[in-house]
C-alpha cells in the first residue's frame, strides 16, 4: 500500500480532502469536513484490489432507513461504478468501489478512483443530510450562500 499511499493522498488534497497514510495498518485515510455531515474514507489494497470505502458521517435511524435506501437505489443506477449501502452495524451510509491495480495507477482513471467517493456524497450530501436529518446543515447559524 505504501506505493500507491503517496499518489492517493495527492489526489485528495488536490480536492481539498485530508489524507494521511499509517504504514504499520497499511491504511490510507481521508477526511472532507461538511456543514452537512463529514466524509470519511479508508483505502486498502488487498492481492492487486485497492478498495475505497466512503461514509457519510449522519446515523441512519430506522425510520429514515427506508426513504434512504429508495433514494440509494436511484443513485447506484449513475455510471462510474461503485454501490452506496447502509451499514447494518454502523447505520452510516458507505460509498465501496474497487479498482485493479494491473490497470495502473498513473492513470486518469486511477486519479478519479482516489476521488469518487468523495465526488459521490459531496455532490449528493445536502440531500441526504436533510433526509436523515430533517435540518438542512449540522450548525444552523452556517451561512449556506444561497443566491
Amino acid at each position: 500500500m505504501e506505493r500507491y499511499a503517496k499518489r492517493i493522498i495527492r489526489n485528495l488534497q488536490n480536492q481539498i480532502i485530508k489524507g494521511t497514510y499509517n504504514p504499520k495498518e497499511g491504511l490510507v485515510y481521508g477526511l472532507s469536513d461538511s456543514p452537512f455531515g463529514n466524509i470519511y474514507c479508508i483505502y486498502r489494497l488487498e492481492k492487486d484490489i485497492l478498495t475505497s470505502f466512503t461514509l457519510f458521517e449522519p446515523e441512519v435511524s430506522d425510520k429514515a432507513e427506508k426513504k434512504i435506501l429508495t433514494y440509494l437505489e436511484g443513485l447506484n443506477k449513475e455510471p462510474g461504478g461503485g454501490c452506496l449501502y447502509i451499514d447494518n452495524i454502523l447505520s452510516r451510509i458507505i460509498f465501496a468501489v474497487n479498482y485493479e491495480i494491473s490497470r495502473g495507477t498513473d492513470t486518469p482513471a486511477f486519479d478519479s478512483f482516489c476521488t469518487l467517493g468523495f465526488y459521490r456524497f459531496k455532490k449528493n450530501r445536502q440531500i441526504l443530510y436533510w433526509m436523515i436529518t430533517g435540518n438542512m446543515a449540522k450548525n444552523l447559524d452556517v451561512k449556506l450562500n444561497w443566491k
